[in-house]
């Protein structure tokens, strides 16, 4: 069949493929012939060149050149010099002279010209092509659609070598990697030259020239984010002059694009000296001034998408030149050691873009001005200090949690719908916008607290002692945070100063006064804030506590209706008030301990069970105000008899004996509540409140409750809470059998069955969130979101008691210490907890690790290792298996997928599951194996000196049974080294330094063999892939 056939076939083929009328079967034998024809035709090429003229229909010459781009990439070995040499003249010929004008010819028959260029180029540049930039330049001066397209070669080039890399061949890949930065500067040089050309044409409205400048931009966007600094230096000025001349075009969107250039130069990540370049650059006058104006135009007319978008990218911009200028200025052989050009305006310019309505913006400025505030030098500047304390006066305003997508009450709102899909994305950059300003407000408290506390104490007379039920809600939220901090702070520099105290006991007596006749329970809350934010005044006048006990009596002791949900807050709020009163300020309470005790037995009828708890803590907290251990023992125990006598009554004890024992007396064997009356008569509901309730509050005594001084080894607590040690220790049992077979049979269907005892979907929401940065404790189910259904009530439940166990338990071992591994029975209660260890949950798993394990590795010495070693020893071997399997099928089923689709939601969560289970484990291991040393300082260095000292790893007494046990050592080496093959930078991160120390202690104790040497190696190197 003759060329002309073949491609007439091929033309009829790619009709029918994308033809809509075409029947499934027809379009499927066309698509087989096409393939057919890529594998067994050499003249592939040649079919792809008859099929690109510009005469054809578009999509046959979109296909054309997809033929063309297979033939260079999978066909080129296979052909002769003198067939490639004709490929490649043949696709410049084309580009010569066989396209229609840059604004008729289609964006994908470029796409397809410059692919098969750039895929000729990675095959033959620069050993068998040196003349290709050469040959690229000469197609220019054909016009502008040739111009563009030599761009977009450029363009996709880069991308494909160096910004998103996509060789398999990474001995080519460098070759080409060289060859681009060796013709950087003719590249530039050509970008100048066309940018140059194209502005002497825009001005007559040419919109050749405009698209051609477009994709110049595009191009030198990708360029500047990475080049050389010597290679941009010499052109860097007339390249900054002509891009800044082009934040005037509008059409087709050229300045977004001019100011993305920008924004590339000064966001470079590389941090040398020379990098100072294009900072200082950036600041000199042309650019700096050219920049600050087309901020203004463009928050002129912000409301434009485009123009906001426009808007957005000058922001960003401006926050990269200004964190970047930060992390240069000071620095040893740096050249900036001083403000650079135009700083002053640049600060302006900062300070208006953190006024501007939109979170985005503002967010952008509060960025710079953290780390202008965190910089010695910069934040001593008093171009600075007349910026900051304008920003200061604005932070009350800025800490408002206003502008919702979803709302329309405000001008942020009209910013919030273009920026955010949600509510939710909203809260995510509000709350880094807050903290960022509460960083702002910590970094100046040392030279602005006078300005601050003026702020703070001028809110708190006219607003929130003044007109209370005037201030709105996101008011209050905004400077109680702010009155705390500044208060805080402003007490411990002025201890001393008796005017001071003067004032904040004015302002602590004016918040009672208002309290007293507030009858809005939402508004107290909301005082409640401020009054404790006010505790410090107790420290001038110690008599105020009485004041303070006396409000917060009246509140506790109020009576709660059904519907009084403003006065349950309240209450909450109260007890939390009064434990910090307690807690923070012992030298003012202690001559009122009693009456805080009275206070505390007054209001608990007042009081739900789960506020007693909490108000437990008070008394905890409370009783480290005892001197002497045996009154303090003998006020625990008559604190804690409520709750040691619930936990040791026979329905609970016979509860806990067993896990279906255990879902029978929380009511998942029959059949949910239907109604809210319902579940308030149900006895199982009340059998979980009574034992959430009372479980909180131990966990609240022994959080709370200190050693005595100088008495070791008798901890306060430890005699009242022996008896029930054996009760807490089988409630991990109950709580991890939930999860195993049998107990599972039994669940009432309307329970949903299984889902039940499932994690919550805001506890999968924490996992996600959790997979970026891993920390922070608190409750993992606790009140997050609303329990509508008995069955979410049940859920929750299972989550809050699997919290408290765990956190019991490893208060116990690490707070009793001693006392605890005295017991005969220490070791089997502890094996309690990895009963039905397979079946649990990876995410509470990880929360065993966290509140129970690492507290109690963390405590373990020398007496007291021995019996807990084999507890962890099981530990070790089934974390060992599980993340092994874990991986696994994270691992196989990344490689099984398909790369084009998605993952679900549930592999999403599975393998961040996985990732945070990994690195709670690994955040774990050096305890197991070695403690941390300080280098001795033996030349007498100074405190800054020492804090310097490099950290020595020594083997600890875990470390020495474990290296005695060769099943879990092997376990314990697996998992650690295996850490770093996963896909997991994070964990292997953190695994690293124990690593290096593990090694030497095989070494040493004679453990490493040639096997263990070869996986070991084989680890570390399959890491570096």
């Amino acid at each position: 069949m003759d060329e002309d056939s073949t491609t007439e076939l091929v033309v009829n083929a790619i009709r029918c493929v994308y033809e809509p009328v075409s029947t499934p079967d027809a379009r499927r034998q066309a698509h087989e012939f096409l393939e057919q024809l890529k594998e067994s035709n050499a003249n592939i090429a040649q079919i792809g060149f008859s099929l690109v003229a510009k005469d054809r229909d578009l999509i046959v010459r979109h296909c054309g050149w997809q033929l063309i781009e297979y033939a260079v990439k999978y066909k080129w070995n296979d052909l002769e010099a003198d067939e490639r040499l004709a490929i490649r003249n043949s696709c410049f010929q084309v580009l010569s002279n066989g396209l229609h004008s840059i604004a008729q010819e289609d964006s994908h028959v470029k796409e397809g010209i410059a692919r098969s260029i750039v895929a000729m180029v990675k095959q033959e540049w620069p050993q068998n092509w040196p003349g290709f930039i050469a040959e690229a330049e000469s197609c220019c001066p054909h016009g502008a659609i040739q111009t563009q397209i030599v761009f977009l070669v450029f363009l996709r080039l880069v991308q494909d070598v160096i910004t998103l890399p996509n060789m398999d061949n990474n001995i080519r890949r460098r070759d080409l990697n060289n060859a681009i930065i060796l013709s950087i500067p003719e590249i530039i040089r050509i970008s100048i030259e066309t940018l140059k050309l194209c502005a002497t044409q825009i001005a007559s409205s040419n919109d050749e020239a405009l698209l051609l400048a477009k994709t110049v931009l595009q191009t030198l966007a990708e360029l500047l984010e990475w080049v050389p600094a010597k290679l941009l230096e010499p052109e860097l000025p007339l390249l900054l002059s002509l891009i800044c001349s082009y934040l005037i075009t509008r059409q087709h969107g050229i300045y977004l694009e001019a100011a993305r250039c920008l924004w590339q130069l000064a966001s470079r990540k590389k941090t040398k000296n020379e990098e100072a370049v294009p900072v200082l650059a950036l600041f000199q006058s042309e650019p700096m001034q050219a920049i600050l104006e087309s901020c203004r135009l463009a928050a002129e007319g912000a409301a434009d998408e485009l123009h906001y978008d426009f808007l957005k990218t000058l922001c960003s911009l401006l926050s990269a030149l200004g964190q970047h200028l930060t992390s240069l200025w000071g620095t040893k052989q740096s050249p900036i050691s001083g403000p650079p050009e135009n700083f002053s305006l640049y600060l302006s310019a900062t300070l208006a873009f953190f006024e501007h309505p939109s979170l985005h913006l503002r967010n952008e400025a509060a960025a710079v001005l953290v780390s202008f505030t965190g910089h010695k030098e910069i934040s001593a500047m008093a171009e600075f200090k007349a910026i900051i304390d304008a920003v200061l006066n604005l932070i009350p305003r800025a800490l408002q949690k206003v502008g919702l997508p979803s709302r329309t009450d405000c001008d942020t709102c009209s910013y919030s719908l273009l920026d955010y899909d949600s509510d939710a994305e909203f809260n995510h950059d509000f709350t880094q916008f807050r903290d960022r300003c509460i960083r702002i407000v910590r970094d100046c408290l040392e030279t602005r607290s006078e300005l601050l506390y003026d702020l703070c104490r001028n809110w708190v007379a006219l607003r929130a002692a003044g007109d209370p039920l005037a201030v709105p809600d996101v008011e209050w939220d905004a400077m109680n945070r702010l009155v705390r901090i500044v208060f805080d702070y402003i007490w411990k520099m002025g201890q001393s100063n008796p005017d001071l105290g003067n004032d904040l006991l004015v302002m602590l007596d004016k918040t009672l006064g208002v309290m007293r006749g507030v009858t809005d329970w939402v508004v107290l809350n909301s005082l409640l804030s401020t009054m404790s934010s006010l505790f410090v005044a107790v420290n001038f006048s110690g008599d105020r506590v009485l004041n303070i006990l006396e409000e917060l009596t009246r509140i506790l002791s109020a009576p709660v209706g059904p519907l009084d949900d403003g006065l349950k807050a309240a209450k909450r709020h109260a007890v939390s008030d009064l434990l910090r009163l307690v807690t923070d300020f012992t030298n003012p309470v202690l001559p009122y301990a009693e009456s805080v005790f009275n206070l505390a037995a007054a209001s608990a009828p007042f009081l739900s069970l789960m506020q007693q708890a909490n108000l437990m803590q008070v008394l905890a907290s409370l009783s480290n105000y005892f001197g002497d251990l045996p009154k303090k023992k003998a006020f625990l125990a008559s604190t804690l008899q409520p709750t040691a006598q619930y936990l040791a009554s026979p329905p609970v004890v016979e509860a806990a004996s067993d896990p279906v024992k255990f879902i029978k007396f929380i009511g998942l064997c029959d059949p949910a509540p239907l109604t809210d009356i319902e579940a308030e008569r149900s006895p199982f509901v009340c059998n979980r409140r009574d034992l959430r309730g009372h479980c909180t509050a131990l966990e609240g005594v022994l959080y709370q409750v200190k050693n005595t001084e100088n008495v070791e080894g008798d901890h306060p607590a430890f005699d009242i809470v022996r008896p029930i040690l054996p009760l807490i220790f089988n409630l991990a049992r109950c709580v991890n059998g939930l999860y195993s077979k049998e107990p599972l049979a039994l669940i009432h269907a309307s329970y949903g069955g299984v889902s039940v005892v499932d994690i919550q979907d805001n506890d999968k929401q924490q996992v996600l969130s959790s997979n970026e940065t891993v920390g922070g404790g608190g409750s993992t189910s606790a009140g997050q979101k609303a329990v509508a259904t008995s069955v979410d009530h049940a859920r929750a439940f299972i989550g809050e008691i699997t919290d408290r166990v765990q956190s019991l338990i490893g208060l116990c071992i690490s707070r009793f210490d001693q006392q605890f591994y005295a017991l005969p029975e220490a070791g089997q209660l502890m094996f309690n907890c990895f009963q039905f260890l397979e079946d649990v949950l990876d995410f509470r798993l990880r929360y065993w690790i966290r509140r129970t394990w690492k507290p109690a590795v963390a405590a373990a010495r020398l007496d007291t290792a021995p019996i807990l070693y084999p507890c962890l020893a099981v530990l070790v071997q089934h974390m060992n298996t599980v993340l092994s399997s874990r991986w696994t099928a994270v691992i196989d089923r990344l490689e099984a997928g398909d790369a084009t689709q998605e993952q679900t939601a549930q592999e999403l969560f599975l393998e961040d599951m996985t990732c945070v289970l990994t690195r709670e484990y690994v955040s774990m291991m050096p305890g197991l194996l070695a403690c941390e040393t300080l280098e001795s300082n033996e030349n007498g260095q100074n405190e800054d000196s020492q804090e310097k000292r490099r950290k020595t790893m020594t083997l600890n007494a875990l470390g020495s049974l474990l290296m005695n046990d060769e099943t879990t050592l092997q376990a314990f080496v697996s998992t650690l080294f295996q850490v770093l093959t996963w896909r997991d930078t994070v964990a292997a991160s953190k695994a690293f330094p124990l690593c290096k120390f593990t090694i030497d202690s095989l070494t040493q104790y004679g453990k490493l063999n040639n096997e263990s040497a070869n996986f070991l190696l084989y680890c570390a190197l399959k890491s570096l892939e």
